[in-house]
């Protein structure tokens, strides 16, 4: 089925709701949907299924999906995961599984991130836009203090300690499993004295007491929530700090900047990738 962007988590809940592993697209079709796909061991009751996707569809303010339910052939999800998920290169990074023996090509820092539960694996154009706007960061800043909101999989807050290896990192999510996922990455990749991931409902002050206002704030979220946290994430930024804002299309920069830039941020800079946008967001 086919959703609209902002409404991505909701039905994804709808579907995890019923034992169902949930993929979605990496970008959106012409029609500027999201394609999502839920696989199940059994076939899920009708009326059941319409109901939490209505529910769903409510919550997100939208039309509910109209649902394909088919029997999958029999398939080598281990071998097609391991192909999926081949090595991935931007300009700093070398983002592996651990099922690949390779080296990591000379000059490029290696991140090991497993296909999981969480978001984030650095192949969604909102995750690598992000990474790439890391790295022309890194030309011109080194930030102390790096905050990664919605930490997912971890991937922005273990990235962001590979460049800057002063800085201290913290990772928060509201789903415990990405925080665990989050934490395995990290002793994965050589990184648990140096980024904390703790579970936390957005910028709540328990989560962040003490750690005094972040040089840098990476939140690649979706448009909505990105333009609810804006008074949030303007109390977080320490004076001339940065945030990438990340997870929304193109045609959503203006909802997402425009609560921000009431509040006095600026927007300094857009990076479009396959109709996806990052926004870099400067505190005065």
């Amino acid at each position: 089925m086919a959703v609209p962007p902002d409404s991505v988590a909701f039905f994804e809940a709808a579907l995890e709701s019923l034992d169902a592993i949930v993929a979605s697209a990496a970008e959106a079709d012409p029609d500027g949907l999201i394609a999502l796909d839920g696989y199940l061991d059994h076939e899920p009751e009708a009326g059941v299924l319409a109901a939490r996707l209505a529910a769903a569809a409510a919550a997100a303010g939208c039309a509910p999906p109209d649902p394909t339910v088919e029997p999958l052939a029999a398939r080598d999800w281990v071998v097609e995961s391991q192909e999926a998920h081949a090595p991935l290169r931007s300009r700093r990074f070398w983002v592996h599984g651990g099922h690949v023996a390779a080296k990591p090509p000379a000059g490029l820092l290696p991140l090991r991130v497993e296909a999981s539960q969480a978001f984030g694996t650095g192949r969604h154009e909102t995750t690598l836009g992000c990474l790439l706007a890391m790295e022309a960061l890194a030309k011109r800043r080194r930030p102390r203090r790096v905050l990664d909101m919605g930490c997912g999989s971890g991937i922005l807050a273990l990235a962001a300690a590979r460049l800057w290896p002063a800085a201290t990192v913290l990772g928060i999510d509201n789903d415990p499993v990405a925080v665990a996922v989050a934490r395995r990455h990290a002793v994965l990749n050589g990184l648990s004295r140096r980024v904390v991931f703790v579970p936390a409902e957005g910028y709540r002050p328990a989560a962040l007491r003490g750690r005094g206002r972040f040089d840098l704030v990476l939140a690649n979220i979706l448009a909505r929530p990105l333009a609810a946290m804006a008074p949030d994430l303007q109390r977080a930024l320490a004076p001339g700090g940065l945030a990438l804002l990340s997870g929304l299309l193109v045609s959503q920069e203006r909802q997402v900047s425009a609560p921000h830039e009431a509040l006095g941020l600026r927007l300094v800079r857009r990076r479009r990738l396959s109709g996806w946008s990052v926004l870099t967001i400067r505190a005065c």
